[in-house]
């Protein structure tokens, strides 16, 4: 600043405006700097999880315009007051007086005598330190700048292709606890087959979102059909417990053949001995005739409930079904009144029993 004389009110008007330019810098340095890298940050996570353009991300800075007037207000705060300024500009002259008393009586010349010394407060205003702001807001606008100019990979959003991989080997490890317990019918089987293989088709696409739809929908109906498996279960071993239970061979005869096609209409008739799909077949062309004997009744009873704790076993070592039902579900069917040696007569009031 020159160190010709100005008047008092200009001088002081220099020192306000200098003090408010210093105030907003020291501001507007790390609040614009900040705010630019928030709002860049948030124009690369949406271009990257949200597939959005450059131009769309753009507009996620505009918050930023924000930073500097809020910086400017925070400074106003800091700006000295006219008498203050003053103060100041009367301190630095060597804190004569003369400054103060020339400012509260509004002169607006100065006297010979403190000229000098006002020229050289003038000298000591506070300095505007540019790198201040430069520094934060450059490094801001670099990070700003990558954010909406680099190419993004469309494969780096999204799961790791290994965890999509997981995914789909666990899914098959379920279909094939499935396919080993439960006879499926043809069309079922057929069905989660092609769900199996569109999931595996879009993984091996890298399309992780519409491979986690696929293997959710191929879940739910792996879910669905061990779920109509246990309540066939329940359904048989609540007919198997009526055969052991009643009076009548006939009625029981019946039980269990319902049984057997309970077992067979879900799939759990899987893997069954020939020979007792023989016996089975005999038993129920007898139903017309003269019924079976108390002790095939519980031979037969007890093998069609061997073969379906086996199937349920299966399914509940593929967690597809609850384990800790399998023994409430055995529980239900007690076979030990059972005599194989008894041959039934008139006086029989139960299968098995005298």
């Amino acid at each position: 600043m020159a160190t010709m004389a100005m008047p008092l009110d200009k001088a002081i008007s220099a020192l306000r405006r200098r003090a408010l330019g210093v105030a907003w810098i020291r501001r507007a340095g790390p609040l614009c700097g900040w705010t630019l890298s928030g709002c860049s940050a948030a124009a690369l996570l949406v271009r990257g999880g949200a597939s959005w353009e450059r131009g769309e991300a753009a507009w996620l800075l505009a918050p930023a315009l924000i930073a500097p007037i809020a910086a400017l207000v925070l400074a106003r705060r800091e700006r000295p007051s006219p008498a203050q300024a003053a103060t100041w500009l009367d301190v630095r002259s060597g804190g004569s007086g003369f400054v103060v008393t020339e400012q509260e009586l509004g002169a607006t010349a100065w006297s010979p005598r403190t000229e000098a010394a006002l020229a050289a407060a003038l000298e000591r205003l506070p300095r505007v330190e540019l790198g201040a702001l430069l520094r934060p807001l450059a490094v801001a606008l670099a990070f700003a700048t990558l954010a909406l100019w680099i190419e993004l990979p469309r494969d780096m959003v999204g799961p790791p292709p290994a965890v999509s991989a997981a995914a789909l080997e666990r899914v098959e490890e379920r279909l094939e606890v499935l396919k080993d317990a439960l006879a499926l019918e043809p069309e079922l089987e057929r069905e989660l087959e092609e769900r199996l293989d569109a999931a595996r088709t879009d993984s091996e696409a890298g399309n992780p979102e519409s491979t986690y739809e696929a293997l959710d929908q191929l879940d739910e109906r792996i879910e669905q059909a061990a779920q109509e498996a246990e309540l066939a279960a329940q359904q048989a071993l609540a007919l198997l417990q009526r055969a052991t239970s009643e009076a009548e061979l006939a009625q029981a005869q019946e039980a269990l053949q319902n049984a057997a096609q309970s077992m067979g209409a879900a799939g759990l008739s899987k893997d069954l001995p020939q020979k007792l799909e023989r016996e089975l077949a005999q038993a129920a062309q007898s139903l017309a005739g003269e019924p079976l004997s108390s002790a095939d009744l519980a031979r037969l009873a007890q093998e069609l409930k061997g073969a379906l704790d086996g199937r349920m076993s299966k399914l509940a070592g593929g967690r597809l079904v609850d384990p800790s039902k399998l023994g409430t579900l055995g529980e239900q069917l007690s076979l030990e009144d059972f005599d194989e040696e008894h041959e039934c007569d008139e006086s029989c009031k139960q299968p098995g029993g005298t």
